[in-house]
């Protein structure tokens, strides 16, 4: 059964056209960066290493105060991706995709279970 937690990742999992019952693996966007290096527990998730995130972070802060518009342009990036992945009609499409592979019946019944 899929947990609360793990909803935003498999929400992009989706959206990069990976199957939202599987385990999102390394970097759920498909670009670069990441935080590599720590490998996969037995259930498929990743393991982050602390030494990339240290290096992460300092890439972070040294590309912040270099002058070089390095963070902003990522910021930007960032902000578009998400607007783009996570908007409200994105997310529905997902969500009605899913849905209509279900068919009603199965849409019937799960609402039935929840006393819908």
């Amino acid at each position: 059964s899929q947990r609360a937690s793990h909803a935003a990742p498999q929400a992009a999992a989706a959206t990069a056209g990976q199957p939202l019952s599987s385990p999102v693996r390394g970097n759920p966007g498909g670009g670069g960066g990441g935080m590599g290096g720590g490998g996969v527990d037995a259930s498929g998730f990743a393991r982050p290493s602390m030494a990339a995130l240290v290096t992460l972070l300092r890439s972070v802060h040294r590309d912040a105060t270099d002058g070089s518009g390095r963070a902003v342009a990522k910021g930007r990036a960032a902000r578009r991706l998400v607007s783009e992945r996570f908007s409200p009609a994105a997310v529905s499409s997902v969500v009605l995709s899913r849905l209509a592979e279900l068919g009603t019946s199965a849409v019937a019944e799960a609402a039935a279970q929840r006393g819908a």
